[in-house]
């Protein structure tokens, strides 16, 4: 197992689409209109705002979906890829688009 961690973190199209898959999912969480009401259902219910800070700020988001990532990656690399993969293609079409 220790050979196959190391080797998905040294692939560097393993790594693009990994990076990608976490942008586009961190803009889910924090900016996207689909998940909205969840969105502001936790952060009304949430004591003392930190929450809805939380909730808000890509950074903070990232870091945790960054590690949710790197353990699906390694976890169950056979969902990781397509999974990764379409996460990948939606963030690189968002991206292009915003270019329009």
């Amino acid at each position: 197992m220790g050979s196959r961690v190391a080797s998905t973190f040294r692939d560097p199209i393993a790594l693009t689409v990994g990076g990608l898959a976490v942008y586009r999912l961190t803009r889910l969480v924090v900016e996207d209109t689909i998940a909205e009401p969840i969105r502001d259902r936790i952060v009304e219910a949430a004591p003392e705002g930190r929450l809805a800070y939380f909730l808000t700020c890509p950074w903070c988001v990232s870091v945790w979906v960054g590690f949710a990532w790197a353990g699906l990656a390694v976890a169950a690399p056979a969902v990781a890829a397509p999974v990764g993969a379409a996460l990948a293609w939606s963030a690189a079409a968002g991206l292009l688009s915003s270019l329009e």
